[in-house]
């Protein structure tokens, strides 16, 4: 045989051999893998804290534009709650009757509705929205 023959064919069964291991190689791991598989271990404290820290964020940002949302909304929903909610029609006292005008009834019904709205905004404005944003983040 010429030499350049047998090189040739040296070539093609180191190149042969080298494919073969690379193919057991890969054929070992990902047995192993699939036997075995992969653990990781995560410190579960760095992600709940980056966790809270992004709700507290969210919560600081996000609370007070609700907050104005609510308050935009209120004066609508107490009228509808409370329009119609008292009638005119008769009061009795230690055994009187006493009819009581429409008038009075609007009057007081207009009343109630603005004390309700003063005590819903007083409440809106109390709200601490940082201690509010730390105590959903979980911060005490």
């Amino acid at each position: 045989m010429p030499k350049k023959k047998k090189l040739h064919i040296f070539v093609a069964g180191a190149l042969l051999g080298i494919i073969i291991s690379c193919l057991s190689l890969v054929l070992g791991g990902w047995w192993w893998l699939a036997n075995k598989g992969v653990t990781f271990y995560l410190d579960s404290s760095d992600i709940a804290r980056v966790v809270k820290e992004q709700v507290i964020h969210y919560a600081s940002n996000n609370l007070p534009l609700m907050i104005d949302h609510a308050r935009s909304k209120v004066p609508g929903i107490i009228q509808s709650e409370l329009q119609g909610q008292m009638t005119a029609g008769q009061i009795e006292i230690a055994g009187f009757v006493f009819s009581v005008p429409q008038e009075l009834v609007a009057q007081l019904e207009e009343h109630l509705q603005s004390n309700v709205k003063t005590i819903v905004f007083t409440l809106l404005d109390g709200i601490d929205t940082e201690l509010l944003s730390e105590e959903i983040g979980g911060i005490q």
